[in-house]
């Protein structure tokens, strides 16, 4: 019944709240989350511990980020791995799955439901978010470089160890039974360490952009933006969700800031963008007019 609910009114995410919450409440206490690593080939023991090990790494690194946004998480202690634990559970063939923590204490009023979540949990969520979905998510794969640090780091992790072992696919399923998914292909994490490699230094600039939301991958938080000279789309936080499904299809003021990497030979990479702040146009500015 949850499932079925497809709006996102008031009215409908509390009825997704209140079934959920019945679900754990009255149900069988929810399921059991796992994270769930698969291999694109065979791989040994060292190649096992390298994953992970850096597995364990992104998800403490996403769980701090959203412990504190400004937080970069470049450095990691013991204690940030400790608040995210990841434990293996089984590994058979080319699979191995992790579990969480369990919460020591799980809040029974009827609207709270969703804070059986873990954290670790929600951060595996969040680092899935991010990664590609699919073999040819060219898009999510641009969007990378836009991220806030703390994410790009997350993703660097997992990007290094496929390099040293095998394409991966992630797949979280949730206490509350939803699933997701993600791919991370030999291509896909080269390119991703290109740009990312120690020393390479990233530009960063804000733009001011007038122009359409012309839709959004609301799982992996990819904007659509039309102006009347270009097309933009890149990345956007959890925070700016709600603001950019109701700008969609309306004339609007972007703020984005637009990031490359700066080689030391060669020529300067390609911009991604990152949508940092979005509001109403004036009701006199017209896509026809010029933008930029």
């Amino acid at each position: 019944m949850r499932h079925q609910i497809a709006g996102d009114t008031w009215l409908d995410n509390l009825a997704r709240a209140s079934l959920s919450a019945a679900d754990v409440k009255f149900g069988d206490g929810g399921r059991v989350p796992i994270l769930a690593v698969d291999f694109s080939e065979d791989i040994d023991a060292s190649a096992l511990a390298v994953v992970s090990s850096s597995v364990q790494n992104a998800v403490a690194r996403m769980s701090k980020y959203l412990a504190n946004s400004s937080s970069a998480a470049t450095q990691l202690r013991e204690t940030d791995r400790y608040l995210a634990r990841l434990f293996p559970r089984r590994q058979f063939g080319r699979r191995i799955e992790f579990g969480f923590e369990s919460p020591s204490e799980v809040d029974s009023q009827l609207f709270y439901a969703h804070s059986v979540e873990t954290m670790a949990e929600k951060a595996a969520r969040e680092l899935i978010e991010v990664l590609p979905v699919s073999a040819d998510d060219q898009e999510a794969v641009s969007a990378t470089f836009a991220r806030d640090r703390a994410p790009l780091n997350a993703v660097r992790d997992i990007a290094l160890a496929v390099e040293q072992t095998a394409g991966i696919g992630m797949s979280l399923t949730t206490h509350l039974g939803d699933q997701y998914g993600s791919i991370v292909t030999l291509d896909q994490a080269r390119r991703i360490s290109e740009g990312l490699k120690e020393g390479v230094e990233m530009e960063r600039e804000s733009i001011e952009v007038t122009g359409r939301i012309d839709g959004m991958r609301t799982r992996r938080r990819i904007f659509y933006l039309e102006s009347n000279t270009r097309a933009y789309e890149g990345a956007f936080e959890n925070d700016l969700v709600d603001a950019v499904k109701a700008h969609i299809d309306r004339p609007v003021i972007a703020v984005l800031e637009r990031v490359r990497p700066l080689k030391k030979a060669g020529p300067r990479g390609r911009w991604s963008y990152r949508l940092v702040a979005l509001g109403d146009a004036p009701q006199d500015v017209s896509l026809f007019d010029d933008l930029d």
